[in-house]
């Protein structure tokens, strides 16, 4: 029983007693099991702090869209308290912009408070830091830049195909390089471990390399991730809009808190996917 223990530990930390690679071999290849379950193991290891950090901002994000008009039942509509929305692009991006901001928040005193020890106050948890900033940079880089494939497919929808096939064929290369985007993305992700330490960010070249003949468990371990949160997302939404007819102010403020809570716990499990590739990459370092 302890040897079989021990190859599952081997397994899942990509170990092995096999001889060691030749020097020249310096190419990593991620744990498989490590990339695919760490998310929701250290989930597990921190659960107490996500609930204690997640709770607090998910209530402070909840106050938020509820006085902007822009909470989850307004999406809905069978929803009886019409009230408490507020129509116009103004308080829709006003709402996003500041709950990404307390995205970026919570992103980096998770980090801080699961995995570099950082003491609990109420001055360090509410009173933004220049990090928080860095951090909301991060995240509306890697979303305009995944964003560009839905960029590549609405021009490819709109696109009046052209009779000469020289021209259509140059114009569907360059515009089909959108779809590649996310793909190279994954590679990249252990950059926003460094955002949130607020630690200096490596070479992308030497990520590049690092990461070289990993595509396909990088692949499979995010295609979890991104599965997980359409499920549990799609799982609140569905839910609360069985009682949007019966709404109740009591209901819009749960509804909101638990959506808001669910959001969060996705963004822990990317956290924990950013911290399983930039530890794995540079953890002796």
């Amino acid at each position: 029983m302890k040897t079989l223990w021990s190859k599952l530990n081997q397994w899942y930390n990509g170990t092995s007693n096999k001889a060691a690679p030749l020097p020249e071999e310096k190419v990593k290849k991620f744990p498989i099991f490590r990339l695919i379950f760490g998310p929701y193991n250290l989930f597990i290891d921190n659960s107490r702090k996500f609930f204690i950090v997640g709770g607090i901002f998910a209530l402070v994000m909840t106050l938020v869209f509820l006085l902007l008009g822009q909470n989850l039942m307004c999406a809905f509509e069978n929803n009886s308290r019409t009230g408490f929305c507020a129509d116009g692009p103004v308080f829709y991006i006003i709402a996003r912009f500041m709950g990404l901001f307390l995205i970026s928040m919570f992103s980096v005193r998770l980090y801080e408070y699961c995995y570099n020890n950082a003491a609990f106050s109420w001055k360090w948890l509410l009173f933004p830091q220049k990090s928080d900033v860095k951090m909301f940079g991060g995240y509306l880089v890697y979303i305009s830049l995944n964003l560009l494939s839905l960029v590549s497919a609405y021009l490819l929808y709109i696109r009046i195909p052209n009779p000469d096939w020289r021209i259509e064929l140059s114009y569907f290369f360059v515009v089909s390089l959108g779809f590649l985007v996310p793909f190279v993305l994954l590679r990249f992700y252990s950059l926003m471990a460094f955002v949130m330490e607020n630690r200096k960010i490596p070479s992308l070249k030497k990520i590049w390399y690092e990461t070289s003949g990993n595509g396909l468990r990088l692949l499979i371990s995010f295609a979890l991730l991104f599965c997980i949160l359409i499920f549990s997302l799609n799982s609140v939404i569905n839910n609360f809009r069985l009682v949007a007819s019966e709404n109740t102010i009591y209901i819009t403020f749960v509804a909101e808190y638990i959506f808001n809570l669910v959001v969060l716990l996705n963004i822990m499990f990317f956290i924990n996917y950013c911290h399983v590739q930039k530890d794995f990459l540079f953890g002796e370092e």
